[in-house]
C-alpha cells in the first residue's frame, strides 16, 4: 500500500485583510482637496463681459417716457336689458329670434298662467266691494250728520220756547196772576232744554271731527286694493312679453310648452353700436392706470382709440378689471363677445430721453419712445 504525502508547497499563504476605513479616508480627503481647489480656480476669475443682442444705434432726443400695459379683454354693450318673467308661466309661443332688430313694442314670447288671471279678477272683485262699501260709508255719514243738524235745530227752537215761557210764567208772578209752581217748572222746562240743546251741538261737532276720518280710512284701503289691482293687471300684462327698448335681442333659448319660474331671465336686449371693452389686467402691472387714461383696442378687425373710464378696486385671481369706452368708430364686424387686446400707455415722466426706434421689455413692460 503507498499512501500519498500532501505537498506543502501548493497550500495558499493566509492573506491579512485590509483596513477599508482608512481608504476611505484617504479618498475623502482626496475629493475635498479637489473641490477646494476648484473653488479658488472660479473665485479668481473675472465676470464675463455682458452681450449685447443686435445694439441699436440711432439719435437720441428728449421726450415723454411711455408705460404700456397689455391685457385680453371682451366688447361688451355698454347697456343691457334683461327682461325677466313676472310670474311664473308656460311658454305658449316663441314670436322672435336671437340676432332681430326689435322695437320697444315688438313681442317676443307669449305666456300663460290661468292662476295669475284667476288672482286678477278676484283683485278686482275686491276693489269693487272696497268701492261700494266707501260709498255707502260716505252716505251713511252724511245722513247721519243732517239728521244731528235737524235734531239741534229742533232743540234749539224747544229752548228758545221754553225759555220765553219761563219768563212770561215770571212776569205773571210778579202780579199774583200765575202759581209759584208753575213758574218753578217753566224754569226747569227752560234749563233742560237749554243742557240737551248744548249736548246735541257737541255731538254734532264730534260727528263733523270724526266724518271725514272714517271716510279717510276707508278710502285708504281702497288705494291699497286698487294698487294690487294693478299689479295684478301688470302681471297678466307681462304674460305677453315685449322688448321694451329698440335694440338687438342676443339670448331667447326657450322653447314651447317649457315652464319659467317667476323671475327667470327670459330675454336680453343689447344696442349694438355701444360697446364698451372690459378687460383683465394682471395686478403687478395695474399700478399705472388712471381714469382717463388713452388706449387702444384691438377687435381683429382693426385698432380702436378709447379711454379708461372704471378701474375696479378690488383684484379677482391675480387680475384688475377695467373698462375702456371706445371713442372712434367701430370696425366692420364688431360685435358683444368677441374677444381682442387692449393697450393702456401713460407717461412714466414728463421729460426723458428717446430714441426715434421703440422697444419693449418684457420684464417691466416699459417702452422707450
Amino acid at each position: 500500500m503507498v499512501r500519498s504525502l500532501p505537498c506543502w508547497s501548493l497550500v495558499d499563504i493566509p492573506r491579512i485583510p485590509q483596513d477599508k476605513r482608512k481608504k476611505r479616508i484617504v479618498q475623502g480627503g482626496i475629493a475635498a482637496g479637489a473641490i477646494l481647489l476648484l473653488t479658488l480656480l472660479l473665485s479668481s476669475l473675472k465676470p464675463a463681459a455682458p452681450t449685447v443682442d443686435s445694439p441699436w444705434v440711432d439719435s437720441v432726443r428728449r421726450g415723454t417716457m411711455v408705460r404700456e400695459v397689455r391685457g385680453p379683454g371682451t366688447l361688451v354693450p355698454e347697456r343691457i336689458r334683461f327682461i325677466s318673467a313676472l310670474a311664473s308661466a308656460r311658454v305658449e309661443r316663441v314670436l322672435a329670434q336671437p340676432g332681430q332688430a326689435v322695437t320697444a313694442k315688438t313681442v317676443l314670447l307669449e305666456l300663460s298662467n290661468p292662476d295669475v288671471q284667476i288672482q286678477a279678477l278676484q283683485a278686482e272683485q275686491q276693489l269693487t266691494a272696497a268701492q261700494a262699501e266707501l260709498v255707502s260709508l260716505r252716505t251713511t255719514l252724511r245722513g247721519q250728520k243732517l239728521t244731528q243738524e235737524g235734531t239741534v235745530a229742533t232743540t234749539r227752537t224747544d229752548y228758545q220756547s221754553a225759555r220765553r215761557q219761563a219768563m212770561v210764567a215770571e212776569s205773571l208772578a210778579a202780579r199774583n196772576l200765575v202759581a209759584v209752581n208753575d213758574v218753578a217748572q217753566a224754569r226747569d222746562k227752560a234749563a233742560e232744554l237749554e243742557i240737551r240743546y248744548r249736548v246735541e251741538q257737541q255731538r254734532l261737532a264730534l260727528m263733523t271731527e270724526t266724518l271725514d276720518s272714517q271716510v279717510a280710512v276707508q278710502a285708504t284701503q281702497v288705494e291699497r286694493l286698487r294698487a294690487i289691482a294693478a299689479f295684478q293687471r301688470n302681471r297678466v300684462r307681462s304674460l305677453t312679453v315685449e322688448a321694451g327698448e329698440a335694440g338687438q335681442l342676443t339670448e331667447l333659448s326657450l322653447q314651447l310648452g317649457q315652464w319659467v319660474t317667476e323671475g327667470t331671465i327670459l330675454a336680453k336686449v343689447v344696442q349694438p353700436g355701444k360697446l364698451k371693452a372690459v378687460l383683465h389686467i394682471p395686478e403687478t402691472q395695474a399700478s399705472g392706470l388712471a381714469i382717463s387714461q388713452p388706449a387702444s383696442v384691438d377687435t381683429h378687425n382693426g385698432v380702436v382709440p378709447g379711454r379708461v373710464i372704471r378701474i375696479n378696486p378690488a383684484a379677482l385671481e391675480g387680475t384688475v378689471t377695467v373698462e375702456i369706452a371706445l371713442d372712434g368708430e367701430m370696425p366692420a364686424g364688431a360685435r358683444p363677445d368677441i374677444r381682442g387686446g387692449t393697450r393702456c400707455a401713460s407717461p412714466c415722466r414728463s421729460a426723458a430721453a428717446r430714441s426715434t426706434r421703440s422697444r419693449c421689455c418684457t420684464g417691466c413692460r416699459r417702452a422707450i419712445r
